[in-house]
């Protein structure tokens, strides 16, 4: 007899699954709970701007021109070039960048934004393009999180030596 209890229980059970489940909308998770300790992270690089109008680094800071002749090394493979040949380059500059993961987090191919601020002496990042970088997690050095690059646009028409590239990391 409980065989048969139990058996029409699970029958009208399903019978009321099917009608209510019918109008009734999925929830994702996320968007019910909030998993402990989630929150925004960063990741970091350091790369070269360049196509800067005369405003960049310059000579005068080595590590720019150091950076800049390593992306000619690497892409060119031409190990001939040296520091001291580009040292009248003053189209570049070496910038510190930062982009934003936010708590939800991101999956691969969504694109955030990229801060992005002067490291030495160029007088302003307007109308640069932020050569393609590797951006890595703060404390993971060599893991590599994702890329940077493109257009920096100036938020801020007092400091032009920093600036956005809007939707630059993938």
């Amino acid at each position: 007899m409980n065989v048969i209890k139990n058996k029409i229980q699970n029958w009208i059970l399903v019978i009321v699954m099917s009608v209510v489940g019918a109008s009734v909308d999925a929830a994702i998770v996320g968007d019910i709970v909030r998993v402990k300790n989630m929150q925004a992270s960063e990741i970091i690089g350091v790369g070269l701007v360049v196509g800067l109008n005369g405003t960049g680094d310059g000579g005068k800071y080595a590590p720019s021109v150091r950076a800049l002749r390593n992306i000619i090394v690497g892409l060119l493979d031409d190990r001939d070039v040296t520091s001291a040949e580009l040292k009248a380059a003053k189209n570049v500059a070496l910038v510190a960048l930062t982009a934003k993961i936010p708590a939800a987090g991101v999956v691969e191919g969504d694109k955030v934004d990229v801060q992005v601020a002067s490291i030495g002496g160029a007088k302003s990042l307007k109308g640069g393009r932020l050569f393609t970088i590797p951006l890595t997690a703060p404390f993971r050095r060599g893991q590599v999180i994702g890329f940077a690059q493109g257009p920096v646009a100036s938020e801020d028409k007092d400091n032009l030596n920093t600036g956005v590239v809007k939707k630059g990391a993938t």
